[in-house]
Formats: structure tokens, C-alpha cells, sequence
């Protein structure tokens, strides 16, 4: 017959940080043990496994790639707080293309969710180039138009993200 609950209680709180030493203590004892266990159970498939299990995955992804791509896009919108109406009402107010050079981008690209990092509006959409221009010039629209990038000056000036209608009612900020 074990002791009463209580005990257990009383004794766990009186004996605290003994029993947290005691256990980092056998952590660390057996953790070479723990990794190299790890390790076998990885490396438990041959390699002709392997080259199937890795086979099958490619597979996989191949006649499922559009259905992976829905629900990234469909995450990557949900994060910045618009759905996909929103989302090409903003494309189509930029002219379809990057909000800042006009490009489309290529076949198996994406465009990139612009928004302010302070408030997290969104602010347009752009390719990836020129979304990466902005994060280099960390957002700066001076220092932009003093390289020579007026158009990105511009975007950051004027973005078409506050003058499209996205809908709701806080137009493109990012839900709480």
C-alpha cells in the first residue's frame, strides 16, 4: 500500500530543488546513451529503404504540390490578416504585377506579402526581388531615393495597400 497523496504533495514541495538537481544530474548521465539511441533508430532503415521511403515522399509531393500550395498561400494570407478576395483586389489595384517594378513573377514563383513592420498593415504586393530590396534599406524611403530606387521611394511613400479597399474595417492591418 503507497502513501497518501498529500505526502506526495508536502514532499515534492519541501524537497524541490534537490529533486531538479537529481534530475539534471541524470540527464546529463545518460544523455550520450539517449543520442546514441537516437542515432541507430535513424539510421535503422538500409539504404534500399531509404532510397523507397525517399522515393514515395517525392511521389507524394508531385501529385499533391497544387493542394500544399493552396494551403501555404491560404496560411501566408491568413498571418498578415486578409483573405484571397482582399488579396486580389490588391493585385489587381497594383496592375497585376509587383507594386513596385510592375513584373509578374516567374512560372513556379510567388509574390511576396509587403507589410509594416511597426503597425502590420499590409502595404501591397511585391516580387521577391524588390521585397528584399526593401528589407536591405529597412524600409527607409530616403535612403532608397538617395541609391536611385525612386520607384520603391514612392511605393514606401504612397503603398497601394492604404488606398485599395481590402475590406474589413481596419483595411489590411494585421488581426489581433
Amino acid at each position: 500500500m503507497g502513501r497518501r497523496p498529500d505526502y506526495w504533495r508536502a514532499y515534492y514541495a519541501t524537497n524541490r530543488e534537490q529533486r531538479l538537481a537529481n534530475q539534471r544530474a541524470s540527464y546529463r548521465r545518460h544523455k550520450a546513451e539517449r543520442l546514441a539511441a537516437r542515432a541507430a533508430k535513424r539510421g535503422a532503415l538500409t539504404d534500399d529503404e531509404r532510397a523507397r521511403a525517399s522515393e514515395y515522399f517525392r511521389e507524394y509531393y508531385t501529385s499533391h504540390v497544387a493542394e500544399y500550395r493552396d494551403r501555404d498561400r491560404v496560411f501566408r494570407l491568413r498571418h498578415y490578416g486578409i483573405d484571397e478576395a482582399s488579396f486580389f483586389r490588391l493585385l489587381e489595384f497594383q496592375g497585376g504585377g509587383c507594386g513596385i517594378c510592375g513584373k509578374r513573377p516567374a512560372a513556379r514563383r510567388r509574390f511576396d506579402i509587403d507589410h509594416d513592420h511597426r503597425s502590420g498593415a499590409v502595404r501591397g504586393v511585391l516580387c521577391n526581388p524588390c521585397n528584399q530590396r526593401l528589407g536591405k534599406f529597412r524600409d527607409d524611403a530616403d535612403r532608397l531615393e538617395a541609391r536611385g530606387h525612386i520607384a520603391a521611394a514612392c511605393y514606401l511613400r504612397t503603398p497601394p495597400g492604404t488606398v485599395a479597399d481590402l475590406g474589413g474595417s481596419e483595411r489590411g492591418t494585421r488581426s489581433a
